[in-house]
């Protein structure tokens, strides 16, 4: 997680792709002088990064607030989640934060995720880390109680076992069986929660897998850690079928429209693809689709697209096996796709995304064969309900995309003199859209609470504490 962004939706013959996440891959961990050290963020622009794009918001939904907690709902999550990531491989940030954050400030937070961005983080032994395990007590220490919080493991750079792009050069994950790697996260989360016994507990793994990696790995790996009572997160990326480099499926626009009625037994199944990001494949000459060379066993991708940015699904079969407890959307990181004839960063595009993920979670979805597959089921096979997450980086320095810094916008938004634009249309959408939204992911807690400054805000925590009154969770 170190600098730019991604994420998506489309219609009818378009193809849209979301990629993994957390907080993740392409959102800046802060910058110099902050001690970042994950890898997860990339350029705008490039495989894991691009330009930003917007809509308009349509019907409203409810726009009460209360200064309350939020109800729990039927199965035990709170009714809105309003989730953050610590990116524990910048130590510098990390040492700096639980002061700089207080318990006060983690009064905005019900939902914690604790990246373990290196490759290396999750090991054949399952021994954990003492220095994570140190600033996990820190920040546990300070929440507020029924905090959901989880291991997030993968970032922007980790590859897949066996994967020989140069790149890729000692940050292969050590297994390429998703079993395998499971067993060694859950044996950790064990670990961890033992040594954390009295201060606090992690609750579910979240896999920010971006980085190309397969359907068969990311599915295995999310039942096994079900299956050891776990929660399962995921933080897919939106990437798109049709890109400003070519066009959809058939030639067709790859629009999203909110008034578009699908038919159903059309679904809107089909139509977003929810990807573990690029990078398994590559190509020389600049010829779509590139020559594969990743790890994976089951490669898929889009039609569209361009060398280094392969659209595929391979987070589908998880969240169709009900595997997935959490998904945290990452609605940067764009790569040129259209929303409703707009770019889908643009001012009041949040709202857009609110509706188009309320109407993909449905239970009478029947999702077609993977890889066309897109709905989401209402509730996961424990009986867990199902809560999509809207992300978004927190302000201009923790990175670019989505409704932060996004050159490509009409009007364009490249200066952190227009953070407080920003926020408003931000805060407006989730007011006017709150029945369709479960949730809020923000990438990520150093640049809110240290470089808040230098990325536009006027206090530390602006971000965090304007969408935890706006998602209704605010003291």
């Amino acid at each position: 997680m170190n600098t730019p962004i991604k994420r998506l939706f489309i219609c009818a013959t378009s193809v849209i792709a979301l990629a993994s996440c957390g907080g993740g891959n392409d959102v800046a961990s802060g910058g110099a002088g902050t001690g970042v050290t994950a890898a997860s963020a990339v350029a705008a622009g490039g495989p894991n990064g691009g330009s930003a794009n917007n809509t308009t918001s349509n019907s409203a939904a409810s726009t009460s607030v209360t200064s309350t907690k939020a109800a729990m709902d039927r199965v035990g999550f709170p009714n809105k989640l309003s989730s953050v990531y610590f990116d524990m491989t910048a130590p510098g940030d990390m040492s700096s934060l639980p002061a700089a954050i207080g318990s006060n400030g983690m009064k905005n937070y019900n939902m914690v995720n604790f990246g373990a961005f290196f490759a290396t983080d999750v090991n054949s032994s399952g021994s954990i880390s003492q220095t994570y395990l140190g600033y996990m007590k820190a920040i546990m220490a300070l929440e507020s109680p029924g905090t959901l919080n989880f291991y997030s493991v993968g970032g922007g750079t980790s590859c897949s076992n066996g994967d020989p792009r140069p790149s890729c050069n000692g940050k292969t994950f050590f297994t390429a069986d998703g079993n395998t790697f499971a067993a060694a996260a859950i044996q950790q989360v064990k670990a961890y929660n033992a040594s954390l016994s009295g201060v606090g507990k992690i609750d579910g793994i979240d896999l920010e897998l971006e980085n190309g990696h397969c359907s068969s790995f990311i599915l295995d790996a999310a039942k096994a850690i079900k299956a050891a009572g776990l929660l399962v997160s995921i933080a897919p990326q939106v990437v798109g079928g049709n890109l400003s480099w070519g066009t959809g499926p058939n030639g067709a626009p790859g629009v999203v429209s909110n008034n578009t009625v699908f038919p159903p037994a059309v679904g809107p199944q089909g139509q977003v693809w929810y990807s573990s990001g690029g990078g398994t494949a590559t190509s020389s000459s600049g010829t779509w689709p590139p020559t594969y060379q990743g790890g994976c066993r089951t490669y898929t991708y889009a039609s569209g697209g361009a060398p280094g940015a392969p659209t595929n699904n391979e987070y589908s079969p998880a969240i169709s096996a009900g595997a997935v407890d959490i998904i945290q959307a990452q609605l940067y990181n764009q790569y040129g796709y259209l929303l409703d004839n707009a770019n889908p960063a643009n001012l009041g595009a949040l709202g857009t995304w609110a509706g188009i993920f309320s109407t993909l979670k449905n239970a009478s979805c029947v999702n077609a064969p993977f890889p066309n597959s897109s709905c989401i089921p209402v509730t996961s096979s424990s009986g867990q309900s199902v809560k999509v997450l809207l992300g978004q980086p927190v302000n201009f320095y923790a990175g670019s995309g989505a409704e932060m810094n996004c050159a490509a916008c009409s009007p364009a938004i490249t200066s952190p003199s227009q953070y407080s634009q920003v926020l408003q249309s931000l805060t407006n959408d989730i007011g006017n859209y709150l029945s369709n939204i479960d949730g809020m992911m923000m990438w990520q807690a150093s640049s809110d609470w240290l470089s808040w400054a230098q990325g536009g805000e006027s206090s530390p925590g602006q971000t965090a504490k304007a969408f935890a009154k706006y998602l209704g969770i605010a003291n």
